[in-house]
């Protein structure tokens, strides 16, 4: 499993309101869930699926159905003169030393010089 930023995006609502609570979890053990496993299998499954331009067939139907919203969001905000960055790790140590993290999807669009 990779390893996450303890003043990462996913956990700021919690560590902005306090502080603290970055040095108070030190050492606890970060268990997983069911819903975190199926959205990693949802980050996969759109991964395969933009890097393939199409569906990979032995995907689950109804997970399919809920990625499919988010694939075609990617596809109608990019084009052939963009970057396309998936699953794209950054560091942020110019911020803070210890923020960094992994972006779902970067569009870079040159043209107009916009980051999505």
């Amino acid at each position: 499993m990779a390893a996450h930023s303890k003043i990462g995006a996913s956990s700021a609502k919690r560590w902005m309101a306090c502080p603290g609570s970055v040095r108070l979890s030190e050492g606890i053990e970060s268990r997983s869930s069911k819903f975190a496993e199926e959205g990693t299998k949802a980050h996969a499954l759109a991964e395969q699926w933009l890097t393939a331009g199409e569906c990979p067939v032995n995907a689950d139907p109804e997970m399919v159905e809920h990625v499919r919203v988010y694939v075609d969001w990617v596809e109608s905000n990019f084009t052939d003169d963009d970057t396309l960055l998936l699953e794209h790790r950054f560091q942020l140590s110019k911020i803070h030393e210890a923020l960094f993290g992994t972006s779902d999807c970067v569009i870079w669009k040159p043209d107009s010089k916009t980051l999505i």
